[in-house]
């Protein structure tokens, strides 16, 4: 593809098959002191949420539908 090799290009089965994480969205409010996260799920869905806050982890797990399912 980036035309420095004259080899065909080699077929990747199951790529396509490969979940992709969640679309974040961070919005924060300074008013408040509070960051709010929100997650669109794409095709890997949406498991557990670890938030870190300068490389510390402050929530092992933010994801509140986690705790629905596992109840």
């Amino acid at each position: 593809m980036l035309g420095i090799s004259s080899e065909p290009l080699r077929t990747v089965t199951g790529l396509d098959t490969i979940g992709l994480y969640p679309i974040v969205h961070l919005k924060l409010d300074t008013l408040q002191n509070k960051l709010h996260i929100r997650l669109n799920p794409r095709s890997g869905g949406v498991g557990k949420i670890s938030v870190f806050v300068n490389g510390k982890e402050v929530m092992e797990d933010a994801n509140p539908l986690a705790a629905i399912q596992n109840a």
